[in-house]
């Protein structure tokens, strides 16, 4: 049985007139003929009753036209299926972010797959940077989402978005009255650092800034995470600088503004392999991952 012959019988079927389904199919009458013929021959049974002028089903041809719909129905799904796979429409894409990522830039992302990408199933992974970037050598993840890429020859880094670091405090803070808090305040306050392993990327980028501008905060508690960070400070333990996007957490309690210049950034990128052999991930990259319209958090 081939599906050119369920096409013809169908059309037959419906049009119960031989020359008109030849014509629908866009073939003469004779090829239809034969494919008829020959899925008969293969069934063991007449589907047309050719004994009157009319062109009739017979009960087997009843029976087989509703079996035959759904054959041929399943089969276009079947096709089309295919077709997404390999288009990377359809498939699975596990996606590794760090804690941060997950305020605002992961949820836009999943946001633009379900509009353009909606049959990829996302599997998520939060982890901090460093372990993403053990996760994606090890091609345990397809994507990350982190502050950086490990350099392996087989890796790819592309940046994402670009944030400013931004002080945050308790409420009532002394220097919440600024509008825009200079660097030379923060001299000798109560400070809460990053982790210098766990929280590596926020802890050097802080360091180099007090470096360049030569202040010393009194360093009281480090945090791996920005928002174990900020309920410190909201228990008013200190002060700490973190990405802008943690604003988005609005937590109660805790204040931010800008920093005067000389700031700092923080910057997203994405990671993967370049030899993947994931079309999912290559729908993404095409599709979602589109130069000039994810913009920073």
């Amino acid at each position: 049985m081939e599906i050119r012959q369920l096409e013809c019988f169908i059309a037959a079927a419906e049009e119960l007139h031989f020359g008109r389904a030849a014509k629908r199919l866009h073939m003469t009458q004779p090829p239809l003929s034969r494919q008829i013929q020959r899925l008969e021959d293969s069934l063991g049974t007449a589907l047309f009753d050719r004994s009157s002028r009319h062109v009739q089903l017979t009960v087997s041809g009843r029976a087989f036209l509703r079996e035959a719909r759904h054959l041929l129905e399943a089969f276009k799904r079947a096709k089309e299926s295919a077709r997404q796979a390999s288009q990377g429409e359809t498939g699975h894409l596990a996606l590794g972010f760090t804690a941060v990522a997950a305020y605002r830039l992961v949820p836009d992302l999943l946001k633009r797959m379900q509009a353009l990408l909606p049959h990829i199933k996302v599997h998520l992974h939060e982890m901090v940077t460093t372990d993403l970037g053990k996760a994606l050598t090890a091609n345990d993840l397809d994507l990350v989402i982190a502050r950086d890429i490990p350099q392996e020859p087989d890796l790819v880094s592309s940046p994402l978005t670009r944030e400013p670091m931004v002080l945050a405090m308790p409420d009532g803070s002394a220097l919440a009255r600024h509008s825009c808090v200079p660097l030379s305040a923060l001299h000798r306050q109560a400070f809460i650092q990053y982790h210098p392993k766990g929280g590596r990327y926020f802890h050097n980028r802080i360091v180099g800034l007090f470096n360049i501008v030569g202040i010393q905060p009194n360093i009281v508690q480090l945090a791996s995470q920005t928002h174990t960070l900020l309920f410190m400070i909201r228990a008013g333990i200190g002060i700490g600088i973190v990405p802008s996007s943690a604003q988005e957490l609005h937590l109660p309690g805790v204040a931010f503004r800008p920093l005067a210049p000389p700031n700092i950034f923080a910057e997203f990128h994405l990671g993967w392999h370049e030899n993947h052999a994931n079309p999912a991930l290559s729908a993404f990259l095409d599709k979602i991952i589109v130069p000039d319209q994810m913009d920073a958090p």
